[in-house]
């Protein structure tokens, strides 16, 4: 299912519990591919690493990004907050 359809089937489920009201959202896609913004990779996977981090406590996407950008403990994500998010 693509944006499109997942939103059409949303508004028909809301018309359908919200019978006395009119429906009036106005929304636009405006979808980017990687291969025309490749820094949409980039952040995609810097948030994917986050979310791996917070979900699961799993730091092997930030890891790999620390290594390969050589980071500083001060850079990206600081050290401490990875050993606070491992610790619980």
């Amino acid at each position: 299912m693509n944006l499109e359809e997942a939103l059409l089937k949303a508004h028909e489920r809301y018309l359908k519990r919200n019978t006395d009201t009119e429906y009036r959202a106005k929304i636009q896609f405006n979808v980017q591919r990687y291969n025309e913004e490749p820094l949409l990779a980039v952040v995609d996977y810097g948030l994917l690493a986050i979310q791996r981090i917070f979900e699961k406590g799993e730091t092997r996407f930030y890891d790999l990004i620390y290594t390969v950008a050589q980071v500083t403990s001060k850079g990206f994500v600081e050290r401490s907050l990875i050993e606070q998010l491992r610790s619980q």
